[in-house]
């Protein structure tokens, strides 16, 4: 993996940004397993970068 990118942010379990064509990309390092309680950590970052733009389904993960 190269170094942080502007404007990603790293989980746990992920490193999380948007590219130049406005999609959220989510890369998770080798050797690492991700947990249900990683996936939903990450569905804020996942919001903060595409600028709090999320989709329904993700908005009722984090409500739960």
């Amino acid at each position: 993996m190269t170094g942080i990118k502007k404007n990603e942010i790293q989980t746990r379990a992920a490193r999380i940004w948007l590219d130049g064509d406005g999609i959220v990309r989510v890369v998770n390092p080798p050797g690492v397993d991700e947990t249900l309680d990683d996936a939903e950590a990450n569905i804020p970052a996942i919001s903060q970068v595409s600028g709090n733009r999320i989709c329904e389904y993700a908005r009722g993960v984090i409500q739960k």
